[in-house]
């Protein structure tokens, strides 16, 4: 008599942005590797990144559903935020009727308003999964659906009920937690010199900009750090300077561009790594014990990071320097004096 393996589906739910993406994806791979069998759904929004993302990731099943973000300041659009949410939570009602999964995980996004709320409804357990130190309104709303939270900050407890809430380690990829890059072969492929520091600086996509202004003014004003210092530059796609001329203007050897789907790689690179306070990064950059420098994205929308920010400080005092916007934009020579104390 043949014994066939007793196949478990679990649904993974995230959308918009690769903090709730990726680590999604990691929490679903992780899946994987302990239940080659498991089933694997993945719901997102319909948009392009989600869409990338998941185009490499073929051992998942995909749905998308055609929802947009809560218009908060755009009452006039309430009426089609409407009519999405109820068409996506009746076409999660049927994907999740069918596949009859173990449990549904997010780690948030607005996509997962429907999904967790057919999920509810069909009595199937909902995981959410907090990745920065204050959740989200999406997963605070769903917190009265919600079997289990985990969380990664001691901190986000509070803002959930205590007896729902457990600690776990942010889910890093299986890629970097096997990096092994060699530095010094890195380097030469770079064409960086190994008697510099080498310092990274990554934006991120929606807080690049700034940043990349502040890194112009500071080697515009103190052009002698090329005598020491090497840079390697996530730009982003928003900004027009030309980048690689202005490192040559000024003397310095430099990698720039504005996206590489393997950045993590350049962590080992680097002696110092210069960053916003996105929570999987944070994470991925002190789990090689890199020292670094957070300057927390602050807008009118996005609040969060600083949180982040110094909760890593606290939680790694030896490799984390904060410096708030604000101040780097009164004092721009901040900047100058963290990197050099990051190679103390």
């Amino acid at each position: 008599m043949t014994n066939y393996p007793i196949i478990k589906t679990y649904c993974f739910v995230a959308g918009v942005s690769g903090g709730h993406i990726l680590p999604a994806l990691n929490l679903a791979h992780d899946v994987k590797q302990h239940d080659p069998h498991a089933r694997i759904i993945m719901i997102t929004t319909h948009g392009d990144l989600d869409a990338k993302v998941l185009q490499q990731n073929t051992d998942l099943e995909h749905h998308a559903l055609r929802m947009r973000a809560v218009p908060y300041r755009q009452w006039y659009k309430l009426p089609l935020f409407g009519y999405q949410a109820v068409t996506s939570f009746f076409q999660s009602l049927r994907i999740l009727y069918e596949a009859k999964p173990e449990r549904v995980i997010t780690t948030g996004s607005h996509i997962a308003l429907p999904v967790c709320a057919a999920a509810w409804m069909l009595r199937i357990p909902i995981e959410l999964v907090a990745l920065d130190v204050e959740p989200g309104k999406t997963l605070l709303a769903l917190a009265p659906l919600a079997t289990t939270v985990t969380v990664s900050f001691e901190q986000t407890k509070n803002y959930f009920p205590k007896s729902h809430c457990t600690l776990r380690p942010y889910p890093l990829s299986a890629y970097i937690r096997s990096l092994s890059s060699d530095r010094e072969q890195l380097l030469q492929e770079l064409g960086f010199d190994p008697a510099k520091k080498t310092v990274l600086i990554v934006g991120g996509s929606q807080g690049s900009v700034s940043l990349n202004n502040a890194i112009k003014a500071l080697i515009t004003a103190h052009s002698v750090i090329a005598q020491t210092i090497q840079i390697i530059h996530q730009t982003g796609s928003s900004d027009a300077t030309n980048w690689p001329a202005f490192y040559a203007q000024h003397g310095i050897i430099a990698h720039a561009f504005a996206y590489d789907p393997q950045l993590v790689r350049y962590y080992t690179a680097a002696d110092c790594i210069i960053t916003r306070a996105g929570s999987g990064s944070l994470h991925e950059i002190l789990y090689l014990k890199k020292p670094c420098i957070i300057i927390p994205l602050i807008t009118n929308t996005t609040q969060h990071q600083r949180a982040n920010a110094h909760a890593m400080r606290e939680r790694h005092p030896d490799l984390v320097q904060v410096i708030e916007q604000d101040a780097l934009k009164e004092s721009p020579d901040l900047l100058l004096q963290s990197i050099e104390q990051s190679f103390i």
